[in-house]
Order: structure tokens, then sequence, then C-alpha cells
């Protein structure tokens, strides 16, 4: 059964033809085979937690090949990590222009506040003063 299973993986770890790079395997999928699949929803070495590295684990079969990946498919995630790399960045920039408009929002806001407060003040002295020619 070992014997089968090595045999197995080696196959799976070989070069595609036409392909001189190796593939690249799935460790987890790899460790998953190795360890004998799942028994009664435990795996070797992570317990009662395979349901969530394997939530399909259940309805496939400890024989199965490792997941191998091949060069294009490493390139597609190495993107996508560069990709969301670049919106986590972009997303950071966004904030920060936010903030700064919030800050300058406040900031006109304390202005306004401070002008009408102003205009207030002069309307009160101009009618105290129109009383007082009144009463003169």
């Amino acid at each position: 059964m070992v014997d089968s299973r090595a045999q197995s993986i080696k196959q799976s770890s070989q070069p595609q033809e036409g392909c001189s790079d190796p593939p690249i395997v799935d460790e987890v999928a790899l460790y998953y085979q190795v360890v004998g699949g799942e028994k009664k929803n435990r795996v070797y070495g992570i317990g009662s937690q395979a349901s969530i590295f394997y939530p399909s684990s259940s309805h496939g079969s400890s024989s199965s090949h490792p997941i191998v990946l091949d060069r294009g498919n490493a390139e597609e995630i190495q993107q996508l990590h560069q990709t969301i790399a670049t919106l986590k960045d972009s997303l950071v920039a966004m904030e920060e222009r936010d903030r700064q408009r919030e800050l300058m929002l406040e900031e006109r806001y304390r202005q306004r506040e401070q002008t009408l407060e102003e205009r207030m003040q002069q309307m009160m002295q101009n009618m105290m003063s129109q009383m007082m020619q009144c009463d003169s």
C-alpha cells in the first residue's frame, strides 16, 4: 500500500511532457494523502479541524492524487497576490484621502461657525446701537 502511494506521488510530481519546469505540488494535499486521508472526520496531525483544511474530503477517497499546479497556475497565483497587494495599497491611499477630506470639512465647518458667530455679534451690536439712538 505504501509502495503504491509512493509510486503515485512520484508520478504526480514528474514534469509534464513538453515542460522542463517541475510542477508545483500542493503540500497540504500531499500530506493529506500520505497520512492516509480522513478517518472518522480526523486527519493525523490536525485532529478534528480536518474539515477546515479539507472541506470536501469526506466526498473524496484517500487514494486520490495530490493537487499538482502547473507553471501557469503558479504564475496566476503570483499575479493574484500582486493584485491583492496593489488593491491594499490603493485602499490605504483612499482611506488617507478620506481622512484628509474629513479634516478639511471639519476645518471649513469651524470657520463658518466662527463667521456666523462674528456676524451675530455684529448684528447685536448694530441693534443695540439703533436702540440707543431711538432712546435718545
